[in-house]
């Protein structure tokens, strides 16, 4: 009877997203094992999810009844059956916590396992897929053996129920100490934009961190790498895996800490998609630790949370007639703009590391970042780390 009750629910989701609908926002993501998912799901994953959080199929699940290329309610496991937790689960949840209503999540998951970048790039993926371990190509060949043109062919058939709005990548522990692994991820952002008919500003690029430094991860440097991303991609954003759990072997998260990392993707997209997170002041990435209320994890003395080239502070002032940025680490008071919904924001780039003050100016009034912690009358600190 459970079975055909899911069956029936399944039914009724492919039928809903029938017809193109510009409020299903749709994003592909792609990488290698901790996007895949390397967490044991648990039972709090499984409950609680959105009718409106949905998963489209990349392969057969066989054991769940769910077919390739068909949209089902994302219960874990969102990339293949016998994967686990991933960044993706919370994300999508996350998404539709401050979305308007009527709005749906679509997630399309094509991981692999132990693969270098070179896995997703159009000119490569095909011969990357005949190398390497047998395990790595038996991954490669369930993608017929090249995830790239596989992803692009999901995603035209997605864009018929929706719109692509975002990629979302986790990938680099394969590629540590490879200085031209962000100039190939933009020849894999730029292909994917042309060959389904987007545009960068309507479909950011997010990439997550790898377990960070703080955590003791293995490959902790390849976000010096990772954080360079912005500067060859200018609608690329770097989030930030600061704080969020590892597992034993130091290369995966723990399954609290694919959550918290999927709500860091979240955070970072919706200010892209115009919708203010929090009220009345957001700062939408990095995050602080500590924002959004309650102590910082790790005490007072948790390292600084390495930070990406491109900070974007949001104002929730719909009321505002104008609104400033100022700080130290730039000159003057630079204008903020304004969406239709009432959220102004600015994008800058610190040029260097160390600790800086800043505030905004709301119709002449100036604040301090209610939600930064570090914040003393009308200024508030923003630390930039070396690493």
């Amino acid at each position: 009877m459970k079975r055909i009750l899911l069956t029936f629910v399944a039914l009724a989701m492919a039928l809903s997203v029938g017809a193109q609908d510009k409020n299903f926002h749709i994003f592909i993501c792609i990488g290698q094992s901790n996007m895949e998912g390397n967490a044991r799901v648990e039972d709090q994953d499984r409950e609680g999810i959105s009718p409106n959080y949905l998963m489209m199929a990349a392969v057969d699940y066989p054991q769940m009844g769910r077919t390739k290329g068909a949209w089902y309610p994302a219960v874990p496991p969102l990339c293949r059956e016998n994967t686990g937790l991933t960044p993706a689960d919370y994300f999508g949840r996350t998404l539709l916590e401050y979305l308007p209503a009527g709005h749906k999540v679509g997630i399309i998951n094509v991981s692999v396992a132990g693969c270098k970048i070179d896995a997703f790039m159009k000119d490569r993926a095909e011969e990357y897929g005949q190398t390497g371990a047998d395990w790595l190509q038996n991954i490669m060949k369930i993608y017929d053996g090249n995830p790239y043109e596989y992803v692009v062919k999901l995603a035209k058939q997605a864009q018929k129920d929706g719109v692509i709005s975002g990629i979302l990548l986790h990938q680099g522990e394969s590629d540590p100490d490879d200085w031209t692994w962000p100039d190939k991820v933009k020849s894999i952002y730029e292909n994917f934009l042309a060959d389904l008919g987007l545009t960068a500003e309507a479909c950011p690029l997010l990439a997550g961190e790898v377990v960070n430094s703080d955590r003791g991860g293995v490959c902790g440097p390849m976000n010096r790498i990772i954080g360079t991303l912005p500067r060859v991609i200018p609608t690329a954003h770097v989030v930030s895996s600061s704080g969020c759990a590892e597992n034993f072997d130091r290369l995966h998260f723990s399954a609290a800490g694919y959550r918290q990392l999927g709500r860091n993707y979240a955070m970072t997209m919706l200010p892209l998609m115009h919708v203010g997170v929090e009220s009345p002041i957001v700062h939408s990435m990095p995050r602080f630790p500590g924002m959004g209320g309650g102590p910082r994890p790790g005490g007072a003395n948790m390292p600084p949370r390495p930070m990406t080239p491109n900070v974007t502070f949001n104002v929730v002032a719909p009321q505002a007639s104008e609104v400033f940025f100022t700080s130290d680490f730039t000159e003057g008071k630079l204008p903020m703009t304004r969406n239709n919904n009432g959220v102004w924001s600015i994008t800058l780039q610190p040029k260097e590391a160390g600790t800086f003050k800043y505030s905004f100016i709301v119709n002449g009034a100036t604040i301090a970042d209610p939600l930064n912690p570090d914040s003393d009358g009308t200024q508030s600190l923003l630390t930039v780390s070396a690493n």
